[in-house]
């Protein structure tokens, strides 16, 4: 689920601020369609292959539009765009550098390994911060 929260109020405009949460099926609520920011849900509640639903194309078009982005793409869950990102950037052999108590290494099942081939290599951090230094 995402969850688009009003953060900031001026006269011009009104800033937001998307998150993504659990991996959980959930639908958006009335209040998060008040506003219009959510159009009503199309066809295709769930998994929008065809690019069809209204609702997932106003989010990746408002995604965009934030981060100063061409297009986005609505992915599932945290979990999806994680191993989406791992999966753009490496190939099978590949090594991630994780700090140490990085939540891909621990809460995402080894997505990375058992999809991919990529192999995650951990350094500790200082309070789950590593440096350059660090990684030379």
């Amino acid at each position: 689920m995402i969850r688009i929260f009003k953060t900031n109020y001026t006269k011009d405009k009104i800033d937001f601020r998307m998150e993504a949460a659990m991996n959980e099926l959930s639908l958006p609520t009335d209040k998060m369609r008040e506003g219009g920011i959510i159009p009503k849900i199309g066809a295709h509640e769930h998994f929008d292959v065809y690019q069809e639903d209204p609702a997932i194309n106003s989010l990746e078009e408002l995604a965009a539009k934030k981060i100063g982005k061409e297009s986005s793409l609505f992915v599932a869950s945290g979990t999806m765009g994680n191993l989406i990102a791992v999966l753009t950037h490496c190939i099978r052999g590949d090594e991630v550098i994780l700090e140490a108590g990085a939540h891909m290494l621990y809460y995402e099942v080894g997505g990375m390994s058992a999809l991919g081939g990529v192999l995650p290599r951990t350094i500790v951090g200082n309070r789950g911060i590593i440096t350059p230094k660090q990684i030379e």
